[in-house]
């Protein structure tokens, strides 16, 4: 068995025997992808959805997309920049739901702008809500580039990664941007 080419350290030139070898059944193959991209993943998973958690279970679903997957990487480009694709669909997939799960969040009685004065926390809570749900406004390319912003990406980097001119990341961002103030002020989100 190469030793080296199960290294999680040895570098990209192996990750295509590796995932020629992992969809054949080998277990030490699948490990050593895994072994070498976690961190990775990890970190785009935990700079898109925020929060500790999160990251954790986007992490696992990415896995497991690409273990399910694998067949379908024809080894064009790195292994890591196929992985770091679903990762970035399955972080984004992740922010959806949550934004799903805002707009069904129904603001309780006395917590309304306007209805008394919150305690901070629950006034952060409400304008939380209220970003959500302007995040939920926008359509996928939209909320990608806001994200990929929020995140500290270039409209460059932005670009390479969905497959665009920088100069249509900076129109898409404008154009969301004006409709999340919209939302906001139609929610009072600014005002506060």
């Amino acid at each position: 068995m190469d030793n080296h080419a199960l290294d999680p350290g040895a570098g990209e030139d192996c990750d295509g025997p590796l995932a020629a070898r992992a969809l054949a059944g080998d277990a030490a193959a699948w490990e050593a992808i895994v072994d070498r991209h976690w961190k990775s993943v990890w970190s785009l998973s935990r700079r898109i959805v925020r929060d500790q958690q999160g990251a954790e279970e986007v992490t696992q679903e990415t896995f497991l997309v690409i273990q399910e997957r694998l067949a379908e990487y024809r080894g064009q480009g790195a292994l890591c920049g196929w992985i770091l694709t679903i990762c970035r669909h399955q972080a984004f997939d992740e922010l959806r739901r949550r934004g799903r799960l805002a707009r069904e969040l129904p603001i309780e009685d006395g917590h309304e702008p306007g209805a008394g004065a919150a305690a901070p926390a629950e006034d952060r809570w409400v304008r939380h809500i209220d970003l959500e749900r302007a995040l939920a406004s926008l359509d996928d390319e939209e909320r990608e580039v806001v994200l990929g912003t929020a995140v500290g990406y270039t409209s460059e980097e932005l670009g390479q990664m969905l497959g665009v001119a920088a100069t249509t990341v900076r129109s898409r961002r404008a154009r969301a941007r004006a409709r999340m103030v919209r939302e906001l002020d139609a929610y009072g989100g600014r005002s506060r």
